[in-house]
Formats: structure tokens, C-alpha cells, sequence
């Protein structure tokens, strides 16, 4: 899901592997303009988003408003061994290929484009599983660089906290997280951790990983964990598990009035949901 301050944007999206060596393998690329976002749904599948691109399907993104944008990874086949994690960037497109380039869109001052992620419309990427892998697989990562097409390099930060956890006891939520790495050039200053669909906000210091909301109210509740640094720029993490309060324990419990459940509109940003094609 996409929302952007221009009437239309072009759209990258980067697949990379995340070894437990320390090395960061490039996958595969996908390419969106936001204006052929329309899907030829007789067509489309889980895996394969298709797209019209003719001039009568084009449309502007919808000013102030998410719109779903399904981006089509190349076709690819690589293989994801156990320990490593996958990493999903989307930027503007340009600057990154070795012989050719994107024609850019005219940009009118500063364009601001949003890729959120929320419970009400969640970030993904949908890849295919191949259940039973044929025997005779190297167990161990091919030497950095060995790959065709798929060069490699030292890891580096988002700068984000990860691995965001929600824990209910009762009407409390204990919230932990795996500290942020500061990318080069930057100094971490705290963390914004902000309770939905409530809005509770804490702000805690740099060296700390955990708050605990206390009396939340009766429903559902996810946590959103930001890094704070230096010059205002702040890097959202993943939203954490929900959970649903109250929490019920073993032996006698008297429903109290106020224990019952009430709904509540899940806030948020849309999130992107791209797709990726074998």
C-alpha cells in the first residue's frame, strides 16, 4: 500500500538475503509505476500480479489516501538456508543499474512516499515453497560473490529496532525489542514505542528494550516500536505480535462490568502488498 504526496511514483522493490555470516546476498528486483497499479484479475494469481499497462486502465494515486500496489518480483530461484532472514527495501527506482536507466517522473519540489505497515493492512511478500527440496543441496553458503547475478556485501543496519514483542499479563502489556543499529553518520537519541488502536505513547531512552503499558483497556492491541535519532529522522520497526486483553488465568474469575469486550477501529497506516513470480 502506498500513499504519496505527488499524483503518481515509481515504485522498486528489492529482495536481498540476510546470511548469518554477516553478508548480504542480492535476489531479485521488482518495478511498479503507481499509476499501472490496476491488476487483470482473470489473470492474476497469489503469486503473479498482472497488470493491464494500457493508458485506460492508468490512474492517479488518490491524493491524501493508501492505495494497494502490487509489485511483481522478476522470476528468480535461490536458496534461503536455515539462520538467514530476508529483507524487503522499496525506494524510488534509478542510479542502481549498470547499462540503462528509468526515464523519471517530473518531481515538483520534495515528493514524499509512504510504504506503511499496520493490522488493518499489513506489509507481506508472497513467495512460493517447494515442500520436499531435491537431495544434494550444499548445506553450507556459497563464497560471497561466487553467485551470477547475485553480488554480496557486508550487512548493515536499517537503522530499526527488531523483533518487537507484545506479553499480556491481566490489563498490562509488556513490550520488548532487540536494539536498533545505527546506520554510519547517525546517532540513536531513544525510542517512540506507541500502543494501537488506543494511542498510549511511551518514550523511553537509547540503551532501553522494554515498556509496560499498564490498565490498557478491554480488545485487541499491537505495539509499533520507532527508533529516534539525530536531525528528526525516525525508523519504524515491525509491529509486534496482538494481543487480547483481558488475559484470563486459572481459578475463580469474576467478570467485572467493565470486562466486557468493546471493539475498536484499528488506526494506521496501509501497508504495501507486493508479489513475486517464479
Amino acid at each position: 500500500w502506498v500513499r504519496s504526496s505527488a499524483p503518481d511514483t515509481d515504485l522498486e522493490v528489492t529482495l536481498t538475503e540476510l546470511r548469518p555470516d554477516g553478508q548480504e546476498v542480492y535476489v531479485q528486483n521488482g518495478w511498479l509505476r503507481a499509476s499501472h497499479r490496476a491488476l487483470d484479475r482473470a489473470h492474476s494469481t497469489a503469486l503473479e500480479p498482472v497488470h493491464p499497462d494500457t493508458q485506460a486502465s492508468a490512474e492517479p494515486l488518490p491524493a491524501g489516501q493508501f492505495a494497494s500496489a502490487r509489485v511483481a518480483l522478476f522470476p528468480f530461484a535461490h536458496i534461503f538456508r536455515a539462520g538467514s532472514r530476508l529483507r524487503i527495501s522499496v525506494e524510488a527506482p534509478g542510479g542502481n543499474r549498470p547499462f540503462w536507466a528509468f526515464a523519471d517522473l517530473p518531481a515538483h519540489g520534495t515528493v514524499v512516499n509512504e510504504i506503511a505497515h499496520s493490522l488493518g493492512r499489513p506489509s507481506k511478500v508472497v513467495l512460493p515453497v517447494i515442500p520436499d527440496p531435491p537431495a544434494g543441496i550444499p548445506t553450507a553458503a556459497p563464497p560471497c560473490g561466487s553467485l551470477r547475478g547475485e553480488p554480496c556485501r557486508a550487512v548493515l543496519g536499517n537503522g530499526a529496532p527488531s523483533a518487537v514483542s507484545a506479553t499480556a499479563h491481566r490489563h498490562d502489556v509488556l513490550v520488548q525489542w532487540k536494539a536498533a543499529i545505527a546506520r554510519p553518520g547517525t546517532t540513536l537519541t531513544g525510542y517512540r514505542v506507541v500502543e494501537r488502536a488506543g494511542g498510549a505513547t511511551h518514550d523511553v531512552g537509547a540503551t532501553t528494550t522494554e515498556t509496560t503499558f499498564t490498565a490498557l483497556r478491554n480488545g485487541p492491541h499491537s505495539f509499533e516500536v520507532y527508533a529516534m535519532y539525530t536531525g528528526a529522522a525516525v525508523v519504524a520497526a515491525t509491529p509486534s505480535n496482538t494481543v487480547l486483553l483481558p488475559q484470563r488465568h486459572r481459578g475463580r474469575h469474576r467478570q467485572r462490568p467493565d470486562d466486557e469486550y468493546s471493539s475498536h477501529e484499528v488506526q494506521g497506516s496501509a501497508s504495501w502488498r507486493p508479489g513475486a513470480r517464479f
